[in-house]
């Protein structure tokens, strides 16, 4: 019996040493964040992915995901997200789209981040002269493989162009925006929602959306 319950036991801690995974980066405020927005809209949780290799990049409308199972093989999605504005914060509703990226433009990424270097971009924090501000864009990227993950955080790096670690994440970021034609899915995304609402767009409420009645009636 003692034989029996020692060999379950062995089992499981194997299993649990197997599933750990080395951690880097920074895991502070943005994490929590990040892992709010996954669980919201149902997406992997990347810190627990199997894939040998997997990419994440989010902004505050979208997020881009990459993965491979074989080294081969890359799929890719991009998510489009916005909430509403209501007087009752209860009732604000958070909405979202999801698109499929196809096979070799999901390649195209893989080999755009391999170009750019973006695994090996430190973390904001050691970079001289890269602060932080109240508005502009955070941009939260993560990586995994079946034995490591990593959380970064970027605030605006359009703001630093004296800054080679800053124009790297920006050049990147805007390859990424035309590949996927952001600008244009995201404005589709929006004028399909219902009118009369204000939606988030970005770090403010700047989408309004006025239904044809109201516009004749001013």
């Amino acid at each position: 019996m003692r034989t029996i319950l020692l060999s379950i036991f062995l089992i499981f801690t194997l299993d649990s040493f197997s599933q750990q995974k080395v951690w880097s980066g920074d895991t502070t405020y943005w994490y929590d964040y990040q892992k709010k927005i996954t669980n919201k809209f149902a997406l992997d949780d990347l810190s627990k992915s199997q894939y040998q290799f997997a990419f994440r990049i989010s902004s505050l409308n979208s997020i881009v995901d990459i993965w491979t199972e074989d080294g081969k093989k890359f799929l890719g999605r991009q998510t489009f997200f916005t909430c509403s504005s209501e007087e009752d914060p209860e009732k604000i509703k958070f909405l979202s789209i999801k698109e499929t990226i196809r096979e070799d433009t999901a390649q195209l990424i893989n080999q755009l981040i391999e170009d750019y270097g973006l695994q090996n971009l430190p973390v904001q924090d050691s970079i001289k002269d890269w602060g932080n501000g109240f508005d502009g864009t955070i941009y939260l990227i993560e990586f995994a493989t079946t034995k490591s993950y990593s959380f970064k955080s970027y605030w605006t790096p359009q703001a630093f162009p004296s800054i080679p670690e800053a124009v790297t994440l920006a050049n990147f970021v805007s390859k990424i925006e035309n590949l996927l034609m952001q600008k244009q899915t995201f404005d589709s995304f929006i004028n399909s929602l219902p009118t009369n609402k204000s939606y988030r767009y970005g770090n403010s409420w700047t989408v309004i959306r006025m239904n044809s009645k109201t516009k004749k009636k001013k």
